[in-house]
């Protein structure tokens, strides 16, 4: 293992195991970012339909996810800095659920799809800069490749079939409410993974892996695995 300049200890006390399901994990946490955009453009003409709007007021809400999915990131990549990855991560991925809950259940309101569409991005779009930082604080350089290229390729093949699925299942009977309920499953999933096996990585928190977490920096688990000790 490298150590940190002018220091004894390693740069990073995480297994070489933990680092792989930290690739994958934070892989799949990444798809509410990517997906979300790519699944959604199918939608456009049927979302113009059922809200009985234009098809430019729909494409004013891909302008007001773009606009959220650029500010997002250097505000709460930031705050994961200061305050730590875990509490970040999921407060975003919690509000990313919540918007997406709300998408699958709005029948008729064009300003909710536009709030809740900008909730999203907001939700979403700071995962990644979120993920680069674990990665930097789990791996020396030399090995951040070996993790960021099976991450983004996780991340992006699932992608890149979000235009196939989001057509899929705006052509059946559900229409693009089932699009956003499909987006509101992987969200579920996200919420357990980062909740119950993410483990803080931030540096200012737990240093180099090596000092325990505390408080909400805990994963889910391990308070689960303190109360059966009890």
């Amino acid at each position: 293992q490298s150590t940190s300049p002018g220091r004894n200890e390693a740069y990073s006390a995480y297994s070489a195991y933990t680092r792989t399901y930290l690739t994958y994990i934070l892989g799949v946490v990444q798809l509410i970012s990517t997906l979300t955009t790519t699944i959604y453009f199918p939608l456009i003409p049927t979302l113009s339909t059922h809200f009985s709007v234009s098809v430019q007021a729909i494409n004013l809400t891909v302008t007001v996810y773009a606009i959220c999915q650029a500010l997002s990131p250097g505000v709460f990549g930031s705050l994961a800095d200061s305050y730590g990855r875990r509490p970040v991560l999921l407060a975003l991925v919690t509000t990313y659920t919540m918007a997406s809950l709300g998408l699958a259940l709005n029948k008729n309101s064009y300003t909710v799809l536009m709030v809740l569409r900008a909730f999203q991005s907001i939700g979403g779009s700071a995962t990644v800069p979120i993920a680069y930082g674990i990665v930097a604080d789990v791996a020396v350089v030399s090995e951040r490749g070996g993790m960021l290229g099976p991450m983004l390729s996780t991340c992006n093949g699932i992608s890149a079939f979000g235009p196939v699925i989001g057509g899929a299942l705006a052509m059946k009977s559900t229409g693009p409410m089932g699009v956003f309920m499909a987006l509101l499953g992987i969200a579920i999933l996200c919420l357990l993974l980062v909740g119950f096996l993410l483990p803080e990585t931030s540096r200012a928190i737990v240093r180099n892996g090596s000092r325990p977490a505390t408080g909400v920096w805990r994963t889910w688990t391990s308070f689960l695995s303190r109360e059966q000790e009890d």
